[in-house]
């Protein structure tokens, strides 16, 4: 599930309903899990993911249009106090994307308006926007 998210993938784990639920508690204890959901509603929002406007062709074209996007990653610097501006944009534009997409946001002002009102997802954001090759630089004790 980690390499899932590392790659940018979102991830689903059956709810309280799997016979055996080991490994969809340890996914969500280990924070890597986007939907809990029951079998059925997992494939319900399967198919709601592939038609989000946000994974059809170019993304990039419509972040770099929008005066949205500057706004969000100014929100995510005071929030976290990083800059991603520098940052590469299409791996910004691909994370960004997956996090619109976890949200159900389908614009960027519409992401935006849900950063200025839920710190948590300001912060699911900057974890998303973080370079996962350096992960192990953030994690105590495999440092």
């Amino acid at each position: 599930m980690k390499a899932i998210k590392a790659e940018g993938g979102i991830t689903f784990v059956q709810d309280a309903t799997a016979k055996f639920d080991c490994m969809p508690r340890s996914a969500i204890a280990a924070g890597v899990v986007d939907f809990v959901l029951p079998p059925q509603r997992i494939a319900q929002e399967l198919a709601a993911l592939a038609r989000h406007p946000m994974f059809s062709p170019p993304t990039e074209q419509r972040f770099d249009d929008s005066p949205a996007m500057g706004k969000i990653l100014e929100t995510v610097r005071r929030r976290a106090g990083v800059d991603f501006r520098l940052y590469k944009q299409a791996t910004i534009h691909r994370r960004l994307a997956r996090r619109m997409a976890v949200q159900r946001t389908e614009t960027l002002a519409d992401y935006l308006d849900l950063l200025r009102s839920d710190p948590a997802e300001t912060d699911a954001l900057f974890d998303d926007l973080l370079i996962k090759v350096t992960e192990f630089f953030r994690d105590a004790p495999v440092f």
